[in-house]
């Protein structure tokens, strides 16, 4: 049996206490969405990998996971909505980190808005989850 793995690479020494805290965060929030990344459904949405913006979604059962990044701040930013995918159209979704909700008729068509959510900069990224209401 293979166990989980969450690998945190650097010189954790070196690294300041805000970075740290950092790591925490992240380790938590991996936690919350692990089993959604391991064994739901994933699609590839946006733009193709490093032509600007790209997103990897990921749904299983209420839950949906999307991991959207930029590479390079000089990319043009393509659209500001990115349309998911494999939701049920007749369910709202709702944010928890925003607390706006959209139904999946809408996240398919018209798309999640990601404006804002990108911070500047090369590499930046978001993850951004995503829990059926009804």
């Amino acid at each position: 049996m293979i166990d989980d793995v969450l690998g945190i690479g650097g010189n954790l020494s070196a690294w300041s206490d805000g970075r740290h805290e950092q790591a925490r965060r992240n380790i938590a929030l991996y936690k919350r969405i692990r089993a959604t990344v391991q064994r739901g459904a994933q699609y590839r949405i946006g733009d193709p990998p490093g032509a600007g913006l790209t997103a990897i979604q990921y749904v299983l059962g209420d839950e949906t996971v999307v991991f959207v990044y930029r590479p390079r701040a000089e990319v043009a930013p393509g659209p500001t909505a990115l349309r998911l995918a494999g939701l049920d159209p007749d369910a709202t979704y709702t944010d928890p980190d925003t607390g706006t909700a959209a139904s999946g008729r809408a996240l398919m068509s018209a798309g999640l808005p990601v404006g804002g959510r990108l911070p500047a900069g090369d590499w930046a990224s978001a993850v951004i989850r995503l829990n059926r209401a009804g």
